[in-house]
């Protein structure tokens, strides 16, 4: 993580060009492992016997999108829209860069589970699929190379282990300072958050992410755990953007858009939606620490925003009132849903059918509770100079 802060202090530039490296690398290796591991030993058997097809049913299939690591595995858009404002075509580079981000990554990662699926030894089979991570704890991609005689193969998959992940961590270590860049901008923390060095970089921000990000380590034992709490607190932050978007139509539909997506209200709500049930899928077990972190962040906000002098406006409390009732909602949802050590009173289609209403009315909350049109303009206006 430090080296992460290092390279982003040294600028876009800088991000840019060791991102790019390790990205390269990122998309070569789960490219080329899958088709020589499919050319190699690929075995048509393993897609029908040893349980046929989703042996678990669809709560396994829900519970991989958020706690299996899906949903961290296509987060690579969320680094583009984080820093959009730093593109100098945002019309043709921001829906290029979040809709090719998760098109690029969807197609490899189909590619590559064909191909696990495909490649399993029999024996390995034999207890079933949830017995693969016991009997290959090392990773089943590097031992199967290994067993199929391709160590070659195996030693870059080790390798790719290491630089993959630190791919992401370059990415989301220079996104997540312009965060709090912006928070700061918006007089919700410290002054200090939005001050730049000479690269024009949020210096503060990257250090305090650090050791924020050393502390968050310490209450999860793995990394599925950890991953679990990621995917399940950046889909509650996406929770936002749908309101946003459906307010600001409202209160300014004339504003100028270097895109437009159409009927954006439509898509807001359904967006909504799917934000609750990627949360629930999750299970009780995470989301119970992910609602406490909000709330937590919550009382920290008010106590920065009561303290902060230099602060002229309020913190439009009874705009954002709408938040609280819909974390409780979706904890209650959660602790009797069957996810992640959930009571198990309510059962998958129940869950579903609670949550599209209660997202809805929510939604709808939300935008009747949507700062008046004179103040929403004011904040605009105040961006844009």
């Amino acid at each position: 993580m430090l080296v992460f802060v290092i390279i982003n202090m040294r600028g876009v530039k800088w991000l840019a060009n060791a991102n790019t490296t390790i990205t390269f690398w990122k998309l070569s290796v789960p490219v080329i492992a899958p088709i020589i591991l499919i050319i190699v030993g690929f075995r048509m058997e393993n897609f029908h016997d040893f349980g046929g097809f989703a042996p678990n049913g669809v709560a396994g299939v829900l519970g991989a999108v958020s706690s299996g690591g899906v949903m961290f595995c296509l987060f690579g858009f969320r680094t583009a829209m984080d820093m959009a404002g730093e593109t100098k075509n945002p019309q043709r580079n921001v829906p290029l860069a979040m809709i090719g981000a998760v098109a690029v990554s969807l197609i490899i990662y189909i590619v590559l589970q064909v191909a696990f699926i495909g490649v399993i030894p029999p024996d390995h089979l034999q207890g079933g699929w949830a017995k693969i991570s016991e009997s290959v704890p090392g990773g089943p991609f590097a031992a199967f190379a290994t067993i199929l005689g391709v160590q070659w193969l195996a030693i870059a998959l080790y390798s790719d282990a290491i630089l993959s992940p630190s791919g992401t961590g370059l990415a989301y270590t220079g996104a997540t300072a312009r965060i709090n860049y912006a928070m700061s901008k918006n007089r919700q923390i410290p002054r200090i958050f939005e001050k730049l060095n000479r690269f024009n970089v949020p210096v503060w921000s990257l250090i305090f992410n650090f050791f924020a990000g050393m502390i968050i380590f310490l209450p999860f034992p793995g990394w599925s755990e950890l991953v679990g709490f990621i995917s399940s607190s950046v889909v509650l932050s996406f929770a936002f953007g749908p309101v946003s978007l459906a307010a600001l139509r409202y209160q300014m539909p004339e504003l100028h858009r270097p895109f437009r997506i159409p009927y954006g209200t439509v898509f807001s709500a359904v967006s909504f939606v799917f934000v609750g049930f990627v949360i629930f899928w999750t299970g009780w077990e995470t989301n119970w620490k992910v609602f406490l972190a909000a709330l937590m962040g919550f009382v920290i906000l008010g106590i920065t925003r009561m303290t902060n002098k230099e602060s002229d406006d309020n913190l439009n409390i009874k705009e954002s009132l709408w938040f609280l009732p819909y974390i409780v909602g979706l904890g209650v949802i959660s602790y009797l849903g069957s996810y992640g050590k959930g009571l198990g009173i309510i059962n998958e289609a129940v869950a579903m059918a609670i949550i599209t209403i209660f997202s809805i009315a929510i939604f709808v909350l939300a935008l009747k509770l949507r700062l008046p049109e004179e103040q929403a303009r004011r904040f605009v206006s105040e961006e844009e100079q």
